[in-house]
């Protein structure tokens, strides 16, 4: 409150009296400070109150009077220094500050919101609580709550299932899906999904239930995706690639009254549910192809827009996943702003993301309501002849993650003879960009319009844009339509232009919550302050933020122990939880290490109980990998007798050791035997940053992954002239075993001018 404020100025002051004979060269000897000639050693502002008597000197034939110096300093002596007296019953005084560091207009604004402060302070009483008054005026209010969201836009009517059969009717003909050489048309495609919603309502598919979705990427996809909407359902999607325990609990947790899959996916299922009834979509003699092809009667269905469209699981702090449910007018408010904004000038839209992350949305889905063709890419890494075809088809936009990014800029400045020139837009979401990817683009590729795309999955995909950034400007963007951001301090007061605060999104992209989580609902999803609408809502980020002159955003990092690995949000503790139920574990805990290059690898740290039996890196990793997506788990693994501490009792991050050889989770060490293992441990130590690389040691538990794996194919044949294929890395593993295959092929007959041209596409 104020009166606790005032009276702990008051004693503080009194004290420092106590101590003002202490020379302050010598203060600075005793503190000792990290010396910069940047600033000054102990603090960079000051407040100087001046409350000497003004009574006026008499002395004998000698007149006194005070002297003002006639300009200001040339140099301030800190960054900034408030200086104030009390004269003739009014205070006065200025602020001296560094221009280099500060405009005018800036510290005008910080001499307004203190006179607001003080103001505040008088206003309320000595009960006034601090943090309750509101700096703002009104003009600035207004603008950083009302202009700056003034995003209302109409949303269209019906769901996206509906809006799909609208452009059915108009482009019967016309390409919907593409897959490798196979294709639907819009009719095709509708008659397909038509018929399976047909069939899901005889397995009790109604509004608010869920269906579950496991199918690799082919143009089944496409046709359960539909038809689950179709029918009413909300698609839950699940990767056969997660571990067991992790797509248990998300069937349990989402209770789907069927499962979408296909015959060679149905073996991990297999034990988690057997009264789930599975749908195989492989089969062409399945049940669901005798249904009728026609639409269905949206009376019938009984479908509103407040009912579910999807739930997607992301990573929980608890431990365990979390499924954010959407509602349909969500979707449709996306998709309506995606093909507004986004798609206008785009001939073609890939689409590469998993069904398992959100931004599959626009491009799976979005194409759909406008007439336009859905190309599925298996792997942008994998199939670079494929984007060169796909490329070939128009003017082409890409929408990924910077991380893959980089490697499409990575094989353009090795190989400088594809320029992609059909490409002139990308989409860059999902983690931040960086300056330098920025400037390698315009060096590589300058015809390409490179756009940031902001928003947790709790505000379906996307809540801000950029639609240009540079090197030089990098900025989030503004909100998109119906969709409000607010940048609050911890109060939940809104803070000027310029600073920091924790990004706060509302409107009509917000989803309903987290499916059968009430509490973690309550406290992520907070009432709306700003709108006196019954009902509204805000979804607490944990991005740190803060608004520009013109009413961008700026990101500043987070305000939790979230992180973005390979362009996917993992909560670190859903990483430490199951590593501190591992027998031999007494504390751990998972923090992020930025190697050279810009890429961030998990590194874990963990103690271990008196008498506990000693595990290592290799342990370790084969426990997690049971539990956690690959890119959930860790790297490296650091053992510690104690975890580092601040002063306060919290733990020290940046007193943690970085990972040395052994932190990694490595086989025990042979030295590499012959030409071609000595010459795989060196690709491997440079790929991997591990010291030393043993013939036994397996590349993935190095902390190699997918994504390196084309680096890693494309220097073997750089260094030894031989052709390997991606596939054979994941087969053989460990060093000595590729080692064998690269004698094989070394051996075989093959087209090395074909090979090499594939080698430079990629």
């Amino acid at each position: 409150t104020v009166g606790e404020m005032l009276g702990r100025v008051k004693r503080q002051a009194v004290a420092a009296q106590q101590h003002q004979d202490i020379p302050f060269e010598q203060v600075v000897e005793l503190v000792q400070p990290v010396r910069s000639l940047a600033h000054s050693p102990l603090f960079q502002v000051m407040f100087s109150w001046i409350d000497a008597p003004q009574g006026r000197l008499e002395l004998l034939e000698l007149e006194v009077g005070s002297f003002s110096p006639s300009g200001p300093h040339i140099v301030a002596k800190f960054d900034m220094t408030l200086s104030l007296q009390e004269s003739g019953g009014c205070i006065k005084g200025g602020v001296e500050y560094a221009t280099a560091l500060f405009e005018r207009g800036t510290v005008e604004r910080y001499l307004g919101y203190f006179l607001r402060l003080l103001e505040g302070m008088i206003a309320g009483g000595e009960s006034q609580a601090i943090n309750d008054i509101a700096m703002l005026e009104d003009q600035e209010r207004q603008q950083v709550v009302c202009e700056w969201n003034a995003t209302e836009a109409e949303i269209p009517a019906g769901c996206v299932h509906e809006l799909f059969e609208e452009q059915v009717e108009k482009t019967p003909d016309v390409v919907a899906v593409v897959y490798e050489e196979a294709s639907l048309s819009y009719s095709e495609l509708n008659h397909r999904a038509n018929q399976l919603a047909h069939y899901l309502r005889t397995l009790g598919v109604r509004p608010e239930t869920r269906v579950a979705i496991c199918l690799e990427r082919r143009l089944e996809l496409m046709v359960a995706l539909l038809a689950v909407l179709k029918a009413g359902g909300a698609y839950v999607q699940l990767d056969a690639a997660y571990p067991r325990e992790r797509l248990r609990y998300m069937l349990e947790d989402s209770a789907p009254v069927v499962l979408l899959t296909q015959v060679d996916l149905e073996e991990v299922f297999s034990g988690m549910n057997e009264s789930l009834p599975l749908v195989d979509l492989s089969s062409a003699g399945a049940l669901w192809r005798e249904q009728p092809e026609n639409n269905l009667d949206a009376g019938t269905i009984g479908l509103r827009p407040e009912h579910l469209a999807y739930v997607i699981y992301t990573s929980g702090s608890t431990g365990m996943p979390k499924g954010v449910a959407v509602q349909h007018k969500s979707l449709s408010n996306y998709l309506h702003w995606v093909t507004a904004t986004l798609l206008p000038g785009i001939k073609r839209l890939p689409a590469t993301s998993s069904l398992s992350f959100d931004a599959c949305l626009k491009q799976l889905l979005a194409p759909l309501v406008v007439g336009q063709t859905v190309i599925l890419i298996h792997s942008i890494l994998e199939e670079s002849s494929r984007l060169l075809e796909v490329f070939s088809g128009g003017p082409t936009a890409l929408n990924c993650v910077p991380f893959l990014w980089q490697h499409i800029i990575d094989r353009l400045e090795k190989n400088s003879q594809h320029s992609y020139e059909n490409l002139v837009r990308a989409f860059l979401g999902g983690e931040q960009i960086t300056p330098e990817l920025l400037r390698r683009s315009l060096q590589v590729m300058p015809h390409v319009q490179i756009s940031n795309l902001y928003g947790p999955t709790e505000t379906t995909a996307n809540a801000v844009y950029a639609a240009q950034v540079s090197a030089e400007d990098l900025s989030l963007g503004k909100p998109i339509a119906n969709t409000r951001i607010y940048v609050l301090d911890r109060s939940m007061q809104a803070v000027p232009p310029g600073v920091a605060g924790e990004l706060y999104i509302g409107g009509a992209g917000l989803a309903r919550g987290y499916l059968n989580r009430p509490d973690l609902t309550a406290g992520s999803f907070v009432p709306d302050p700003f709108d006196r609408r019954p009902g509204q809502r805000l979804y607490r980020t944990g991005d740190q933020g803060k608004w520009r002159r013109g009413g961008n955003l700026e990101f500043l990092g987070r305000t939790d122990e979230q992180v973005k690995i390979r362009g996917i949000r993992v909560e670190l503790g859903e990483i430490e939880a199951p590593l501190r139920e591992h027998v031999s574990i007494r504390d751990a805990v998972v923090v992020t290490r930025e190697e050279a290059g810009g890429e961030k690898r998990l590194v874990a740290y963990y103690t271990q109980g008196a008498g506990e039996e000693e595990v290592g890196a290799e342990e370790l990793r084969g426990y997690l990998s049971g539990k956690l997506p690959e890119y959930m788990v860790p790297a490296a693994y650091v053992r510690m007798e104690r975890l580092p501490l601040t002063a306060n009792g919290k733990l020290d991050r940046k007193a943690l050791p970085a990972p040395e050889g052994d932190a990694y989770a490595v086989r025990r060490y042979e030295t590499p035997e012959g030409e071609i293992e000595t010459a795989l441990a060196f690709i491997w130590a440079d790929l991997t940053k591990v010291e030393r690389v043993g013939r036994h040691d397996n590349f993935f538990e190095l902390g190699g992954h997918s994504l390196l794996v084309t680096k890693l194919v494309l220097r073997i044949y750089q260094h030894l002239g031989v052709k390997i294929g991606i596939p054979e890395v994941f087969e053989f593993p460990e060093l000595s075993s590729l080692a064998a295959q690269v004698r094989h092929a070394q051996f075989a007959d093959f087209d090395s001018e074909e090979f090499a041209n594939m080698m430079r596409d990629s």
